[in-house]
């Protein structure tokens, strides 16, 4: 047994934060996240898993996304060939130089990653939406969140540079739909492509994800709760993106980041403090709410709520509806045409 771990970290740097059982005291199996949270959210669909989850805490979960049948995960293998015992013999930097052979340089957003979970019928057993549905997951209380710009570092690099690729790229991903998704994600110059990409990967990768999980959840178990994170350094732009949260989780604000950014300020320090007693409150209670942390309502379906921890902690309701309504939409099949 070993210290419980939230979000894409390890185990949570503050003082006494292991697992916890319902009495608060320390316990190998009680309070429990994932370092791929992607992965936590799919185990939780899983009667493997029975029993093993009191707890968890989901940072930026790639939520309800799509995943490959067994069929098809494997014909994707195929591409690296099928020699097992050449691949056991492979160097971790010819694995990992082969994955520009399974993955595309733009990724798809409506369907599933060649890299990816994989719907095995024995791990995984359908589809992970429909088992959210109709509540085939433990009644687990639950944080998730995710942040307020996820899809900016993913997206960067993308050969996406004029409105007519683009326009390209959308009808690839939404088909019929796609007039609604260029209305929503509105890019009329070549300037303002970078942003639009940015957010309509964000949507269909994170945030659709992150509000189908609270909404599901919250019908089996009133203990959840949503957050969404705004806090960039001293305040200062680009939007707070993927990761960017895990320094401010465990306390660790002066690490090296994987997004450059200024120095940090008191703001910060308050923020890291505010987030990291709220976890650990969470870990041992299943509550997050106390000590100077302004009220952090419980997911309700009808209002949407959600505390934000930017440059102030703030209950709000609503982010991005439009967008993820369309998303919800697209999946189910009924987007206006």
């Amino acid at each position: 047994c070993s210290p419980a771990s939230y979000g894409r970290g390890g185990a949570a740097q503050r003082a006494g934060c292991q697992s916890y059982d319902r009495s608060g005291q320390p316990s190998c199996a009680a309070s429990s996240a994932c370092r791929k949270t992607p992965t936590l959210s799919l185990l939780l669909t899983s009667s493997l898993t029975e029993g093993i989850f009191e707890r968890a805490i989901l940072e930026s979960p790639g939520a309800m996304r799509p995943i490959s049948n067994l069929e098809v995960a494997e014909k994707a293998g195929e591409v690296i060939g099928n020699d097992l015992e050449r691949m056991r013999s492979l160097s971790a930097s010819e694995v990992l130089a082969m994955n520009d052979r399974m993955v595309p340089a733009v990724r798809s957003l409506t369907t599933p990653r060649a890299l990816g979970p994989v719907n095995d019928g024995w791990v995984l057993q359908g589809d992970e939406r429909a088992a959210y549905a109709s509540g085939r997951v433990p009644p687990v209380p639950l944080i998730v969140g995710g942040n307020s710009d996820e899809g900016r570092n993913f997206t960067g690099s993308w050969p996406v540079h004029n409105v007519a690729e683009f326009r390209a790229f959308i009808a690839d991903n939404f088909g019929n739909t796609a007039p609604r998704a260029t209305q929503l994600y509105s890019a009329a110059s070549d300037n303002e492509i970078a942003n639009a990409l940015s957010y309509i990967f964000g949507d269909t990768q994170f945030n659709f994800g992150v509000r189908g999980m609270a909404r599901e959840q919250s019908r089996i178990q009133p203990k959840t709760f949503r957050y969404l994170f705004t806090r960039s350094p001293q305040g200062e732009p680009p939007a707070a993106t993927h990761t960017e949260e895990l320094a401010y989780v465990f306390g660790n604000l002066s690490a090296p980041r994987f997004v450059k950014r200024s120095a940090v300020d008191e703001t910060d320090r308050s923020l890291s403090e505010q987030m990291m007693d709220a976890w650990v409150r969470f870990a041992a209670n299943s509550n997050p709410n106390g000590g100077n942390l302004p009220y952090w309502p419980p997911y309700r379906i009808e209002s949407d709520p959600y505390l934000e921890f930017g440059d102030y902690i703030v209950a709000k309701a609503g982010y991005r509806t439009e967008y993820l309504d369309f998303v919800q939409a697209f999946f189910d099949g009924k987007v206006a045409k």
